[in-house]
């Protein structure tokens, strides 16, 4: 049997169609890999990009609240005035400063003297009253105290020691408000009873 050229020429030919159908079906199938695989890096690419802009935007929220937090204390004291939302656990009465115009004088005078037996820094008054005279003429002077929670207020500190006394704030048990009585006889206080 003899092969001709001709037929040889045809298989050949077949052969390099064939090779070259199934070259282009495996760069057409590369070509569409290529595109998706670039499709879902830029995708990736723009989710990298939406998360930092979101991160930046958090800290740049969660900086604004500690700077107003910082001023919120400075101003207004809210660390060391803290304790009167849980007055009433421990019983005690607004308004906080019970008293007659006719002894204005009298609280006025109790008030200077609570401020010369205590350390402001670390006990504050929280109340003064009522006030009662006995029948000697005496006055009764009731008060309460507190003590300050000793926190840090200057606005120089690190935000990291802010979010430690925040966590002190919610976790521990305030200390309780403390009652006393002054004797008021004769232009002088002393505590009584």
């Amino acid at each position: 049997m003899k092969i001709s050229q001709k037929a040889i020429v045809i298989v050949l030919l077949l052969l390099t169609i064939g090779l070259g159908i199934a070259l282009a079906i495996q760069s057409s199938a590369k070509n569409e890999l290529t595109s998706q695989l670039r499709k879902a890096t830029a995708e990736v690419d723009q989710r990298v990009e939406e998360i930092i802009d979101e991160r930046k935007a958090a800290r740049e929220k969660h900086q604004d609240v500690q700077d107003k937090l910082y001023q919120a204390v400075s101003l207004c004291g809210v660390y060391d005035s803290f304790f009167v939302n849980s007055a009433k656990n421990w019983g005690i009465e607004l308004p906080l400063y019970e008293y007659d115009l006719k002894d204005q004088e009298i609280v006025e005078k109790a008030e200077a003297y609570i401020q010369s037996q205590i350390n402001p820094e670390q006990e504050l008054i929280y109340k003064v009253g009522p006030v009662t005279q006995k029948e000697n003429g005496d006055y009764i002077v009731k008060f309460i105290t507190y003590n300050k929670l000793g926190l840090d207020t200057h606005l120089n500190r690190d935000p990291a020691d802010l979010d430690k006394d925040l966590a002190k704030i919610t976790r521990i048990m305030l200390i309780p408000l403390k009652g006393y009585s002054l004797k008021y006889s004769d232009g002088h206080f002393e505590y009584w009873g």
